[in-house]
């Protein structure tokens, strides 16, 4: 099973907007991604899911919260994004709204990103290289 969600935002020096995107494998906690995207879209976060499916290979689960890309707040809930991992026979799991412990490791997990985000870089490129760094270390 994997994790992912979106760390919140923070601003680099020439203020673009950074939503860090995490990914995770729940059980061993490696961490698969951080992606400094610049919004919640699908469009932002499918390129990421397609390289980590072709280096990874495709997980049984994902387990998410609800907020944007993994759910909407229409009466079906489905983003574009999770209608592509029901195709590819991904299962979902949705923590319940409000209840961030039922993902705690992957919430653990944005406690330690804190520094990362307190001392933001000059600009997108940057900040993707200062995660990548992160990643490896």
């Amino acid at each position: 099973m994997w994790s992912g969600d979106h760390k919140g935002w923070f601003r680099n020096h020439d203020g673009w907007r950074c939503e860090s995107l995490t990914v995770m494998d729940a059980s061993s906690r490696y961490l698969l991604a951080l992606e400094a995207t610049g919004s919640t879209a699908d469009a932002e976060a499918w390129p990421v899911f397609e390289r980590l499916f072709e280096e990874h290979g495709l997980p049984d689960r994902f387990r998410s919260d609800n907020g944007p890309p993994f759910a909407s707040a229409g009466v079906t809930v489905l983003t574009p994004l999770v209608v592509r991992f029901i195709k590819l026979c991904i299962g979902l799991e949705r923590i319940a709204p409000g209840k961030p412990q039922q993902n705690g490791r992957h919430e653990r997990f944005h406690l330690t990103l804190l520094p990362l985000a307190r001392a933001p870089e000059a600009d997108r490129t940057a900040q993707a290289q200062a995660f990548e760094a992160f990643r490896h270390s």
